[in-house]
């Protein structure tokens, strides 16, 4: 529902799965499905303060934490703040060591900063890494947008055509969508 754009629906799911999983004693997923439905809310319109109430629930566990930060990095870009952006990426990288789709994302959400910035070569580093991670981990929807992302760095149409074709075919409708609109208004070289 997330990656669909359905972000109301999203969010009462999150928030039935996170009763779930407490009543069932997952402390973890209870944690995370919150996190998930702080996520869904901010798409909705309400302010970054949603994660506060998950980040104290979360305590001292890095894992989760590292997830926040990202989505919380995310925030701060669309409000114009990059270096804030930047350092929440790089505490979720040092807090996620040994979770490669974790990982991944924060490499693949730096090079996208770096790529927004101008940084080309920075942005290429990050994204090969966050593609070697994505590839190991087995995330392939985020092999897919990785590689969406450095084919438009690229300049290579085919790559994020193929890329978007992935994306659709995962049911992530909202983020192929994303990148189908940068497709048509990127020039390619």
């Amino acid at each position: 529902l997330l990656g669909q754009g359905r972000f109301q629906e999203a969010a009462e799911a999150f928030s039935r799965a996170s009763v779930r999983f407490l009543l069932a004693g997952e402390e973890v997923r209870h944690l995370s499905a919150l996190g998930n439905r702080a996520v869904a809310l901010v798409e909705l319109g309400q302010g970054e303060e949603v994660f506060a109430e998950v980040l104290e629930a979360i305590g001292s566990r890095e894992g989760l934490r590292a997830r926040v930060y990202l989505n919380l990095g995310v925030i701060k870009e669309r409000q114009g703040q990059p270096a804030e952006a930047e350092r929440l990426y790089r505490e979720s990288l040092a807090l996620a060591q040994g979770n490669l789709e974790a990982m991944g994302r924060a490499w693949n959400n730096l090079g996208a900063l770096y790529h927004r910035q101008g940084q080309h070569a920075e942005a290429k580093a990050a994204y090969q890494e966050a593609l070697r991670l994505a590839k190991a981990g087995q995330e392939w929807v985020l092999t897919a947008a990785v590689l969406a992302n450095l084919a438009e760095l690229t300049g290579e149409r085919a790559g994020l055509e193929e890329a978007i074709a992935l994306l659709e075919e995962a049911r992530y409708t909202v983020l192929a969508e994303r990148y189908r609109s940068r497709l048509e208004a990127f020039r390619f070289g």
